[in-house]
């Protein structure tokens, strides 16, 4: 049986990968939550609401777009360092020792 592959533009997935993160986050009831009980405790109701509310949200969005940055960055940072030969050896040899002896824990428990 033979699969067909169909090639994405790379364009395409980045707009792809770009909408499902804001499809998520929209639909995220934890932002939600946040926006409803956490920024209104800020706004003073004798002034501009919605210019306010704005300001808000906009300082939030510009807080969570550099923490993301930093995270993507130390992410291809970590991920790299991993790729390396020496240390995906050391890697696979720690994490199978690891295995080996939480599998003979299992085995050797008394229940």
């Amino acid at each position: 049986m033979e699969v067909a592959v169909r090639a994405i533009p790379k364009g395409s997935k980045n707009k792809t990968c770009y909408f499902q993160g804001i499809a998520s986050t929209l639909l995220n009831p934890k932002a939600i939550i946040f926006y409803i009980t956490f920024l209104p405790e800020f706004i003073d109701l004798s002034g501009n609401v919605i210019l306010q509310s704005i300001i808000l949200a906009g300082i939030f969005i510009l807080i969570v777009l550099a923490w993301f940055l930093i995270y993507v960055y130390l992410l291809k940072f970590i991920g790299s360092w991993f790729k390396k030969p020496s240390v995906e050896f050391i890697f696979d040899k720690i994490t199978g020792m690891a295995l080996v002896s939480l599998g003979a824990k299992i085995a050797l428990e008394k229940n």
